[in-house]
């Protein structure tokens, strides 16, 4: 027998009960019962409500947690012409839900229902306009033992404004610019992101800040470089103190909703979706290891999301969906595959055949989803975006796939917006833009401004007035278990730097030589001096710190290293080449860090400190015995510590930017120990700590560590 939906019956009542599932414009003024109960301004007969993320199936959403039996009081003021939103859902037996007023005679109830004990959410809507200007207490009681939890519930009222009521951001994932039509491919793979552009502005030059997707969707909901934000490597958290661009739409009164197919943007743990009222996963945990396994696809965003709109029509919503189909492995799909897919075609062109398939696939499931709003009657009021979180390369310079170089493959991304009532439509704006000015320019078409703590440029002005343009210099970066590379480049001249896997730099003309095949150097034109200059300092931001690297080349060997910080906090360790059988522990108080690995693997071990170049003292061991002090060399001079442990400090082994080439160089020290400073005014780092390791198992699952 199929089950009722949780809340199937009290949707009747609700309905009977003058509770409405669409009030009739869009909302800003809103109180949110989260904050309220957050403050304490919250009256409880029974068990204090708490906030938490609440996951029934792969739909978690924040909540109002209220363990029944008990009554809750908010004390607070209706605006004119609200209504109460929220989803709800119930675990255990049947419960009376009563919400209404606490007034000097009793309660006064605006609804009573029963709920069952079925899992599942369910939007609801409560007419409050009978209580319009009115200083309230607004009860929530359960009557039951059970547990009742309110999904975001929030008090809104219509809007005084003309922000837009729904705003969409769409990230197809591994979508590089030129496989678009709207950016001069010849193939029709996009015909509906073409016709958005059309009616909207076409941003011809955005570039990715990372070549992989957790760096750069970081990037794009935080509006800060990798760097910046904190999210750059397989096993680092988004700093907790960022704001991100969920919440700015949240204090602005938006619903926020997220749909991903991509684990490692769903994963709580990782800190990208917070801010985000609720986030579906659609991935979910692969079967088999490796991102390949999992089948999420573009249609279980549209489906999800298409009811979701509708039963919040008339409330500002902001909505992240971020979809995986055109990410490796690339599946024929039906009518695409005879359009794009040749059998004549082999290796990488028939690779380049499927992954336009993709896009296709994908760019008609995006049609699906504007056509639903165009059904709806909102799309005209929307403010839609799609973008993608970095490119795909198909060995134009050795590489495929991502997450291995900065070629503009990897990072030339797309990023069309549609503005409401197509304001700007069939503009073209050719400036430099950086992926961190994505989230600066939605926020501010939005009607929310410069909003503090972002570091993008808002584009806005450009298109009101067509002024200068506001950026000369755009920012990459790679840091992945193998690779780790820099960017910097302007409008004619593009530097790169290789670290790992080995010693590179570039240095490229992007007006003689788009295809990046011609490296200038040793050769300097004058017009690149200063993206060098501007290379050389965004480098020394990204790996400013102590550098360990350990090449024990005996088979078997387990080597630990433990670094001691006593005067000082290590705010962050960063660790590359990764492998099997690792282990990175860092002590709750910041004072200790410790990595136990297997030889004969080569490790980098990157490690900051509280401030910057303070004293830390290293013990290395090799299968318990401690590492002999002739084996290990210091600086750039390559020093032999005087005995084990021994105290190292910045000061003593400085390099330099252009001395790191010749510090990663294999040498006969089998542990090698140096120091880069930031440069000159950097700001100090915040502390960061490995990811959980129920996080980092999950992230093995899918390929991401090793």
């Amino acid at each position: 027998m199929k089950r009722r939906p949780a809340l199937a019956v009290l949707g009747l009542v609700l309905a009977a009960s003058g509770c409405r599932a669409r009030p009739p414009r869009a909302s800003v003024a809103h109180i949110r019962l989260l904050d309220l109960a957050r403050k304490g301004s919250v009256s409880s007969h029974g068990q204090a409500p708490r906030v938490a993320d609440v996951q029934i199936g792969n739909d978690r959403r924040t909540s109002l947690v209220l363990a029944g039996p008990g009554s809750w009081t908010f004390h607070l003021a209706v605006p004119p012409a609200a209504h109460l939103r929220f989803a709800g859902a119930v675990e255990g037996p049947p419960v009376i839900l009563r919400i209404g007023t606490r007034e000097a005679g009793g309660s006064r109830p605006l609804v009573t229902e029963s709920w069952s004990g079925d899992r599942g959410w369910s939007e609801r809507s409560v007419d409050l306009v009978s209580l319009a200007g009115r200083a309230v207490d607004l009860e929530v009681a359960v009557d039951g033992r059970a547990t009742v939890s309110l999904a975001a519930p929030e008090i809104v009222s219509p809007a005084q404004d003309d922000a837009p009521s729904v705003v969409i951001l769409y990230v197809v994932d591994c979508l590089r610019a030129d496989h678009v039509g709207a950016y001069g491919y010849p193939r029709p793979t996009t015909p509906e992101i073409d016709r958005l552009a059309r009616e909207g502005v076409v941003f011809e030059r955005v570039q990715a800040c990372a070549s992989w997707t957790k760096a750069a969707v970081g990037c794009l909901l935080t509006s800060r470089y990798p760097v910046d934000h904190g999210a750059e490597t397989v096993d680092d958290p988004l700093d907790g103190s960022v704001p991100t661009l969920a919440e700015v739409f949240r204090a602005r009164g938006y619903a926020t909703a997220t749909w991903l197919a991509n684990p490692i943007v769903s994963d709580a743990a990782v800190g990208l979706t917070r801010g985000f009222d609720r986030v579906v996963a659609l991935a979910g945990n692969p079967v088999r290891p490796g991102i390949s396994s999992i089948d999420a696809d573009a249609a279980q965003i549209t489906d999800g999301v298409l009811p979701w709109l509708q039963q919040n029509t008339g409330r500002r919503v902001f909505v992240y969906l971020h979809s995986l189909d055109v990410h490796d492995p690339y599946r024929p799909r039906g009518p695409f595959k005879k359009l794009f897919v040749s059998p004549d075609r082999l290796g990488d062109a028939r690779h380049v055949d499927l992954y336009d398939n993709e896009v296709a696939y994908n760019d008609a499931e995006i049609g699906r989803l504007l056509d639903g709003l165009r059904r709806a009657g909102t799309y005209d009021a929307s403010l839609v975006a799609v973008s993608a979180d970095h490119g795909e390369e198909f060995a134009e310079h050795g590489f495929v796939r991502h997450g291995r170089s900065l070629y503009d493959a990897s990072l030339h991304i797309p990023f069309v917006v549609k503005l409401p009532g197509q304001r700007h439509a069939g503009t073209r704006v050719s400036a430099l833009a950086s992926q961190i000015d994505v989230p600066a320019t939605l926020a501010d078409l939005a009607g929310a401004g410069a909003v503090p703590g972002f570091d993008g440029v808002s584009f806005r002005p450009l298109l009101a007035s067509g002024g200068a343009p506001p950026r000369t210099v755009l920012f990459s970066e790679q840091l992945s278990p193998h690779d780790v590379l820099y960017s910097a480049r302007n409008d004619r001249y593009k530097a790169v730097t290789r670290l790992l896997p080995r010693p590179e730099a570039f240095l490229f003309d992007l007006r003689d030589d788009p295809g990046e095949t011609r490296n200038l150097l040793p050769a300097v034109p004058e017009g690149a001096r200063a993206v060098l200059t501007d290379l050389k300092r965004f480098l020394a931001r990204g790996q400013e710190g102590y550098h360990l690297i350990v090449s024990i080349s005996r088979p078997g060997a387990v080597v630990e290293v433990v670094a001691t910080a006593d005067g000082a906090n290590i705010i962050g360790v960063e660790r590359f080449g990764l492998g099997l059988g690792e282990r990175l522990s860092l002590a709750a108080d910041h004072h200790r860090a410790e990595y136990r690995f297997p030889g004969p693997k080569p490790r980098h071990l990157l490690l900051r400190t509280d401030p910057p170049g303070a004293p830390v003292t290293w013990r290395l061991h090799v299968d318990g015995r401690p590492l002999a002090t002739t084996a290990i060399a210091l600086g750039k001079d390559r020093l032999r510590p005087s005995g084990m442990p021994f105290v190292g400090e910045g000061a003593a082994m400085s390099i330099s930017v252009e001395e790191i080439a010749d510090a990663l160089l294999p040498g006969t020290a089998q542990a090698r120990l140096w120091y880069l400073p930031p440069p000159p005014g950097a700001a100090t780092r915040r502390a960061k700590a490995p990811l959980d390791p129920e996080t980092q198992r999950q992230l093995k699952a899918l390929g991401y560590l090793q």
